[in-house]
């Protein structure tokens, strides 16, 4: 009888260890209540990415953001991220029918972050114009991220005074 307790505290013992270190990667998404692949839906166009994400970064391990298509304004600068290589974040978006932006003319940046191999795909990412002069960030990645398939527009290509068309990317 004190064997099979042993064995048996035993037993519990390494499956809570091993449920404890396995995370689960869920996909969560900003405006497609249809996709049955969402472990949860957010809805609202200047609140549901921040909300998905935020929801992804308080899951343990990697996960992915899917997002429908829409125009998303977005109080801005806004950061976008995932806390550690561990906690990877993918985010996608439907193509160029999903549009991110930010509220603030002068301050129009997304920061996108989520430690090495996070990525940003398939969007358009637009910078509106204001008065000024001054240099506008569109979306900022940050270290390891890395993005595809994405599209840069600006409202009247004013670029630090000059209104020839152009795009600038910084590393």
């Amino acid at each position: 009888m004190k064997r099979a307790l042993i064995f048996m505290a035993i037993g519990l013992a390494s499956i809570a260890a091993f449920g404890a270190t396995q995370a689960q990667a869920n996909t969560y998404c900003a405006e497609l209540p249809a996709d049955a692949s969402c472990d949860q839906n957010f809805t609202g166009t200047g609140t549901s990415i921040q909300a998905a994400v935020e929801a992804a970064a308080d899951n343990p391990g990697p996960d992915s953001v899917k997002v429908g298509p829409g125009n998303f304004v977005m109080p801005s600068p806004v950061s976008l991220s995932s806390p550690g290589d561990a906690n990877k974040l993918t985010l996608t978006g439907s193509g160029p029918s999903t549009v991110l932006s930010g509220d603030d003319p002068q301050l129009p940046d997304i920061n996108f972050s989520g430690g090495t191999g996070s990525s940003i795909n398939d969007l358009t990412v637009s910078i509106s114009d204001d008065a000024s002069n001054e240099y506008k960030v569109g979306l900022a990645l940050g270290a390891g991220a890395t993005g595809s398939r994405l599209t840069v527009t600006f409202a009247s290509h004013l670029v630090n005074g000059d209104p020839s068309p152009g795009k600038k990317l910084l590393a």
